[in-house]
């Protein structure tokens, strides 16, 4: 599988999307994956973004629960 989209987002050299910060600050964020037109790429990203999503989440353990903003992630549909 080749994608310049998805070349160009794993060869990068810093990741942008904070999203441990975000939990932390309770920024809400979208991930519009809809725009990606290739379908395969679009579904790795979705994916890493998850796991993203799971690292971050994980990383709080060590946060005293009410010391922890809470944070909610909801999944979009989609049919393709």
């Amino acid at each position: 599988m080749y994608s310049p989209l998805a070349h160009r987002s794993l060869g990068a050299a810093a990741n942008a999307i904070r999203t441990r910060e975000w939990m932390d600050r309770g920024i809400s964020v979208f991930h519009d994956m809809g725009l990606i037109p290739d379908h395969d790429t679009r579904r790795l990203l979705s994916a890493l973004l998850l796991v993203d999503l799971d690292h971050a989440a994980l990383s709080r353990v060590d946060q005293d629960p009410k010391d922890r903003r809470p944070y909610i992630a909801l999944p979009a549909t989609s049919s393709t």
